[in-house]
């Protein structure tokens, strides 16, 4: 999570959406740095509406542009199956080694399910109303990202990659009835992406 009083905007972190590598190109125009998941890092607006609720006393919430960003939450669930094969998780409860990616689904999602909440669900505030004015897609993030450090005039910027999956992690078979799920579980990701 960033947030940047001098800019005005507020970045929310998604996990496995290029959040590490925003942080990296940006977070030095951040008041504000969680960059470690124990600090908060992938706090939704909501939280960051009540920790930081003396701030919006100074400055209002509606001056600052809130930026969000999603990916295809089939995409998005295999690079967390997929980063939870890297060989740092052995013999901890996140790892998904020897598992299939039905098997993650339906166990490890379960588990684990506030790391698998639909990614929208952090963009939305306490009055239920969804925060983000910049929607950033993960397929052109540099340059979605790049227009809106434009309107904030602040300079563009090269994102490289950062915290990926381990590259000789496997891809997983996607079955129908897996696809299936995803789409319905994750019904609010699609039709957000699909919004203008």
């Amino acid at each position: 999570m960033l947030m940047s009083m001098t800019y005005r905007f507020i970045f929310i972190a998604n996990l496995k959406t290029g959040s590490t590598a925003i942080e990296e190109a940006i977070a030095h125009h951040a008041d504000i740095r969680l960059l470690r998941t124990e600090w908060g890092k992938h706090m939704g607006i909501g939280e960051i509406e009540s920790r930081f609720s003396w701030l919006f006393s100074e400055i209002p919430f509606d001056e600052y542009t809130v930026i969000g960003v999603t990916r295809d939450p089939i995409e998005w669930l295999v690079s967390i199956y997929r980063s939870h094969l890297d060989p740092k998780f052995d013999g901890v409860p996140v790892s998904t080694a020897g598992m299939s990616f039905d098997e993650f689904l339906d166990t490890w999602c379960e588990a684990n399910s506030v790391q698998i909440l639909p990614q929208t669900s952090r963009f939305i505030r306490s009055t239920g109303v969804n925060a983000v004015t910049r929607h950033l897609r993960y397929e052109t993030l540099a340059g979605d990202l790049n227009k809106v450090l434009q309107e904030l005039k602040l300079p563009p910027v090269t994102l490289t990659r950062a915290n990926a999956s381990p590259s000789d992690a496997p891809f997983p078979v996607i079955g129908q009835e897996a696809e299936r799920f995803i789409r319905h579980t994750y019904d609010a990701d699609y039709r957000f992406r699909e919004s203008p």
